[in-house]
């Protein structure tokens, strides 16, 4: 018998984000057998910052995403404080 192994499912939602000339890849998803869904952001340098929080849905990770740019930009500092 082989060992399960989960895959991940990409949201649609996973884009190329340029604002302003500074382009972020940001990346939803989940595996298979899970319903919470993560997000992960990848700078213009290569450097990914996945954040510990998982969403309900994936829109609900891309609202947060939306909220990261929209209060400080590409910030790899995890989501801005409200």
């Amino acid at each position: 018998m082989s060992e399960y192994r989960p895959y991940l499912v990409r949201s649609y939602l996973s884009q190329r984000v340029d604002k302003d000339g500074v382009v972020t890849n940001v990346e939803i998803y989940r595996r298979t057998l899970e319903s919470k869904w993560a997000l992960k952001m990848i700078d213009s340098a290569g450097t990914p910052t996945v954040y510990a929080e998982l969403f309900d849905t994936d829109d609900g990770a891309y609202a947060a995403f939306r909220r990261i740019i929209a209060a400080d930009g590409t910030s790899q500092d995890g989501p801005a404080k409200t």
